[in-house]
């Protein structure tokens, strides 16, 4: 078993049944803990949880509603509702709403050790049917590709593609040729890299090796891409210009600028690198490297104030392509780096940028239904990109895409609600020009589909 989440609000029972559950003889990677739903959400939608044990009464969010907010998740975990006699009812209804099993306080640790073997038998059948027959089939008998994208996007694509077993730091499926065709646009914002078809199990190893190439790519240009997908040209000129950002100099000073209290030369530093990457300047082979060479630096420096937890997060910023595109990237290895500088220095950061944050919303609020991204806005306002993404997301508390996303998705909403328009007009007056990307990105939100979710709402007020 990969990963358990344990949600409970009284810290003795909660940390009762992990040593139950790590002492039941079913091996489990993962164990994590939320002390109510909203804390355990977080780490659903974080992390791919295959098994959930959650108490019914919690302050915040309670065991109902989280089991009711699951359906937005893309994945179901299996769930094991946990109550008192009282709370049976509850219990009931949980089940009802997709729980697998119920336990009764007080918890016996024999019934948890059988609830997790069956549990784990279940997992290791799915996995089994889904890995073996299938995979070798289509290997076998048909023209297949490979997809190949970053571990944390697992959770957006369809559970039944099948996955490459034996990848590290990396997810990879094989796709049917009919897959193939759909999959860049299907899954356009996972920046995945696809391999041209193949047949025969021989030709796995190059199928991977040209996602593998393509991967790199996509993760720069920030969607997913054939290998066949031409590369940027880019003047001789250029390219050696942007290559300086590489050199010893420059990476030092990159270094030097986290000792300093000037957070905005700090982010223009690093973001320079990004952004000369993110336009094709910088080759990523020769970006994963530089990162690679900047983290360990990072730590050769700073190593006598770096605690554990900074010197495990910048093992771990090492690895770009474990992140599913470089803004996300981007986003991580900014906010570790200012929060570090703070610590090192022990200042705040004082740059007043609240008034053109809030421009920037009221800017994307106006105009959320136009063709727009991150660069359009940061333009808008004259910002920095990179400093526009890290001050976005210290303000709002979300990243860019998210907030467009829910401004976009409210809206929908409301048309929906309010109007009679065709769905696929009101994706396009709510900014989405790919219908299709609409349905997918509306579902994963609200757990059902425009047209179902407008059927609701006029049963709703046919019921008032």
């Amino acid at each position: 078993m990969r990963s358990l989440l344990i949600v409970e609000d009284e810290k003795l029972i909660r940390q009762g049944i992990r040593t139950m559950a790590e002492r039941s003889g079913v091996k489990i990677n993962e164990i994590y803990e939320a002390n109510n739903g909203e804390a355990a959400l977080e780490i659903l939608r974080s992390h791919r949880i295959e098994v959930m044990f959650t108490d019914i009464r919690m302050p915040r969010m309670d065991g109902v509603e989280l089991v009711h907010n699951l359906k937005s998740l893309g994945y179901m975990p299996y769930v094991v509702a946990i109550s008192g006699f009282d709370d049976f009812s509850y219990a009931v209804e949980m089940l009802r709403n997709g729980a697998t099993e119920y336990l009764l306080k007080p918890i016996e640790r024999e019934k948890i050790k059988e609830i997790l073997t069956t549990l784990n038998e279940k997992i290791n059948e799915k996995e089994k049917a889904k890995g073996s027959g299938s995979y070798d089939k289509l290997l076998r008998e048909e023209a297949y590709g490979v997809a190949f994208f970053a571990e944390e996007s697992l959770d957006q694509i369809e559970n039944d593609l099948i996955r490459i077993p034996g990848m590290t730091n990396a997810a990879g499926v094989l796709l049917t040729g009919e897959q193939a065709k759909i999959f860049p646009e299907e899954y356009e914002s996972i920046g995945a890299g696809l391999s041209r078809l193949h047949q025969g199990d021989e030709e796995l190893k190059f199928a991977v090796a040209e996602a593998v190439e393509a991967r790199s790519r996509a993760f720069c240009i920030e969607k997913s891409i054939s290998v066949d997908e031409p590369k940027p040209s880019v003047s001789e000129k250029l390219q050696e210009l942007s290559k300086e950002l590489l050199s010893e100099n420059k990476r030092t000073r990159r270094i030097q600028m986290l000792s300093t209290e000037n957070h905005l030369e700090l982010i223009k530093n690093w973001g320079a690198l990004f952004d000369e990457t993110r336009r094709g300047r910088i080759a990523p082979e020769l970006f994963i490297e530089e990162m690679k060479k900047d983290m360990q630096e990072l730590r050769d420096v700073y190593q006598q104030v770096m605690s554990e937890d900074d010197i495990e997060k910048s093992r771990a910023l090492e690895l770009p392509l474990a992140f599913a595109t470089i803004s996300d990237y981007e986003d991580e290895v900014i906010t570790f780096l200012i929060e570090l500088s703070k610590r090192l220095l022990q200042v705040e950061d004082e740059e007043p940028m609240q008034r053109k944050i809030n421009q920037a919303i009221s800017y994307i609020k106006e105009h959320y239904s136009e063709d727009m991204n991150m660069a359009t806005v940061s333009n808008y306002i004259s910002m920095n990109y990179t400093l526009f993404s890290y001050s976005f997301k210290q303000y709002t508390g979300q990243n860019f895409v998210t907030f467009l996303k829910e401004i976009r998705l409210k809206a929908a909403r409301d048309l929906l609600e309010k109007t009679d328009e065709k769905i696929i007009d009101v994706a396009h007056r709510v900014g989405y020009e790919n219908e299709k990307h609409f349905l997918k990105t509306f579902k994963g939100e609200f757990g059902v589909s425009p047209g179902e979710y407008r059927r609701n709402m006029q049963r709703k007020e046919a019921e008032i």
